[in-house]
């Protein structure tokens, strides 16, 4: 996966009362290694980017789109 829209990715976690840490424990990952697929330097797996919508309550497909399919 790529093209993250990470600005709008931050404002979702910050929107759903998360922390990068407490999103990382959630997805089974460093703080990092999340941070690193947030800026783009590596890429989110299929399965990480499903986890994080239903962490984040993100259930409409275009807005899924709008931020894993920029």
């Amino acid at each position: 996966m790529a093209n993250i829209n990470s600005v709008k990715l931050k404002e979702e976690i910050k929107k759903a009362g998360y922390t990068q840490v407490r999103l990382a424990e959630e997805l089974e990952i460093t703080q990092n290694s999340l941070s690193s697929k947030i800026t783009g330097k590596s890429e989110f797996t299929l399965s990480e980017a499903i986890k994080i919508c239903e962490c984040l309550n993100i259930t409409d497909i275009n807005k899924r789109a709008e931020l894993f399919l920029r």
